[in-house]
């Protein structure tokens, strides 16, 4: 008998809970995360992962990953998507772009925005973002002792980018490759109709809005009158960076503490931290 697996554990949401209304199926690098704030969706994006990560999010979403791309269980499938993404109404970046076809699937009335930017400064971005993180050398070891968070996310970035790379992790043309084969298959299964793609270099609330049928978001300006609000884009590559090492050397220092037992622990604490800043930089 299969053994249960992590998914599977997690109840079923109730027939009320929110369901997923919105598919951003642009490569990460290129979502408008903020912009959906404004009309009021409630968006699933890699952040959530890493803010629901008590709750086993990582280790849903790594199992996951490992079932469809290497071979390791059962594939997730509708019944699975629903538990993880109950009571949200859209989502974007990975590890859910990761699953087009399940998630066409899972919510089949759902509009579709491919969002879109130049494959140059897509690379660029990857390069200030990904591959820098990626680059950090004690993630391995971190990898080891932290289970609920890096014990999950380090082999998930390696499985997304060995994905997008068609294997050769390193090869920038490899990727340039695998960023346009994303496009090719979501134009290829979203029917026309469904589909709106973004260019986020021009692009704004008028085409956001009126596809998905909301009211653009305004703000009083200093006359007292209504405006249009400024179109959100801080999720730069330098950002994501920053956030991703503030989070290593919190965690760094949470497991030094733990493994210390309370005995010298804010030394234990400090040079964990100084430990992880070196090697990331």
């Amino acid at each position: 008998m299969a053994s249960q697996r992590l998914i599977d554990r997690v109840p079923t949401p109730s027939p009320e809970a929110k369901k997923v209304k919105v598919l951003f199926l642009g490569m990460s690098r290129t979502a408008i995360k903020e912009a959906m704030k404004k009309p009021e969706y409630k968006s699933y994006h890699m952040s959530e992962v890493f803010w629901n990560f008590r709750r086993g999010h990582f280790a849903y979403w790594h199992e996951a990953l490992r079932a469809k791309y290497q071979g390791q269980g059962k594939w997730y499938g509708p019944t699975e998507f629903e538990k993880l993404l109950a009571n949200f109404d859209a989502i974007s970046d990975i590890p859910c772009i990761m699953f087009i076809d399940e998630l066409l699937q899972t919510y089949p009335d759902a509009k579709v925005i491919l969002t879109n930017r130049d494959i140059d400064s897509w690379l660029f971005s990857m390069e200030r973002s990904f591959y820098t993180i990626l680059g950090w050398r004690t993630w391995p070891l971190l990898a080891i002792f932290d289970r609920p968070m890096f014990h999950h996310y380090y082999p998930m970035l390696r499985i997304v980018m060995n994905q997008w790379t068609h294997g050769d992790f390193f090869s920038r043309p490899s990727l340039r490759q695998g960023f346009e084969d994303h496009y090719a298959h979501v134009r290829a299964v979203v029917p026309p109709e469904r589909l709106l793609e973004f260019d986020i270099r021009k692009d704004g609330w008028k085409e956001l809005c009126g596809f998905l049928g909301d009211e653009i978001p305004t703000r009083e300006n200093d006359d007292g009158k209504r405006e249009e609000e400024p179109f959100p884009n801080i999720n730069d590559g330098a950002s994501v960076v920053g956030l991703h090492a503030k989070l290593y050397w919190w965690r760094a220092g949470t497991i030094a503490v733990k493994m210390a037992g309370g005995v010298g622990a804010a030394g234990v604490a400090a040079g964990a931290i100084w430990w992880a800043r070196r090697f990331t930089r």
